[in-house]
């Protein structure tokens, strides 16, 4: 039990060591739902029996890190369930009522958490850019208490034990605000090598697994909206003109005005290419400025930042240009003034390590010439 303890551990800080150290994603979260414990069956030298328990609740708490593509987070977490019914086939002498089928007059199954986990975040559903799905696993350390599990005749065992748990876990999360989001997942979670005691002193091994269906509300630290540069035009045109006068002015040589290029971006959530209500406006005034008749060609770039696979990146910062092209369309553009181009994860406006999310590397820029 130890090596597979100590195995499960060094695999564990393995995974952890593969990212490089962040310091501005780190997250909290609180969660809870509904627990099945169901069927256990307890075996001793002569004992013999299942133990039925009630449906009941889990709740906990988490501490993570997030890489991008994969998260790593310790929980603490607790299960209630109360003994429902025992089915006996041996009782081993306790004296629990004869064999069969006897209705429980008490006991409830106290089970404490301590796990390390490591989630994978998967691609984003189709037609669904906010909902992003997800698998994890861990390991860890649980303590298992039962306590006065009787029937109307006798108590069956009143006893604890500190053992090796793991789990596995599938589900979906989704932004809700700039910072918090909500999940949705099932957990398998399953305790090995459980050994407990009776009121005979007698020594006997259960089985403890659940089926948990957990909600969970995340708050992120962080980069916010309000990190990121202000989306307004780098440069603008300016004309002149010349005042009203009867009386010809009098001119004096002046340098010619050059035309200066106008360069406008659009900054994007996180595996989104969905234009907000800023970057509708910045597509409104970009239009405004090409139907003033001096530019004649648009260069759409899209861009990506590197949290995902590069092809991934690649085919999204395409989604985000083209659907910026359909937008100036909309607003009166001709198509024929309009090229596109996806860069994906290169050229990014600020360098950062690989997996990590930055807002300001998730954008489409338009060069008005």
């Amino acid at each position: 039990m130890s090596k597979l303890i100590l195995s499960s551990v060094c695999w564990l800080l393995f995974l952890i060591n593969i990212g490089e150290t962040q310091e501005n994603n780190w997250y909290v979260g609180i969660e809870g739902g509904y627990s099945l414990l169901g069927r256990e069956k307890s075996v001793g030298n002569i004992l013999d029996l299942n133990v039925n328990f009630k449906d009941s609740v889990v709740f906990g708490g988490i501490l993570g890190y997030d890489y991008g593509d994969y998260r790593i987070e310790g929980e603490i977490g607790k299960h209630l369930h109360s003994v429902d019914r025992f089915n006996i086939i041996n009782d081993g002498g306790l004296g629990l009522g004869g064999l069969g089928d006897q209705a429980a007059t008490s006991g409830k199954a106290n089970h404490s958490r301590f796990m390390l986990n490591i989630v994978y975040d998967l691609q984003k559903i189709p037609n669904f850019q906010n909902i992003e799905p997800f698998v994890g696993t861990g390991v860890g350390y649980s303590n298992i208490k039962w306590n006065n599990f009787s029937t109307s005749t006798a108590t069956f065992a009143n006893d604890s034990d500190n053992v090796f748990s793991y789990h596995i876990f599938a589900g979906a999360r989704r932004s809700v605000t700039k910072r918090i989001e909500m999940q949705l997942k099932y957990r398998y979670f399953r305790s090995i090598g459980v050994d407990m005691v009776d009121r005979l002193n007698n020594k006997f091994d259960t089985s403890y697994g659940t089926h948990d269906f957990m909600f969970s509300l995340i708050y992120r630290f962080g980069e916010t909206h309000s990190n990121s540069p202000k989306r307004t035009p780098e440069s603008k045109s300016t004309s002149l003109a010349a005042p009203n006068s009867a009386i010809p002015p009098i001119t004096t040589p002046t340098k010619p005005v050059i035309k200066k290029d106008i360069t406008y971006k659009i900054y994007y959530e996180w595996d989104s290419s969905e234009i907000d209500e800023e970057g509708q406006v910045t597509i409104e005034n970009a239009a405004s400025d090409v139907k003033k008749g001096e530019y004649a060609i648009i260069e759409l770039d899209g861009h990506a930042d590197r949290s995902g696979p590069d092809k991934y990146n690649e085919d999204l910062s395409m989604e985000r240009a083209l659907i910026v092209e359909r937008a100036l369309i909309a607003e009166g553009i001709s198509a024929s003034m309009i090229s596109v181009e996806a860069h994906g994860e290169r050229d990014p406006e600020l360098d950062t390590l690989d997996g990590m999310r930055e807002r300001r590397n998730r954008r489409v820029v338009i060069l008005i010439k």
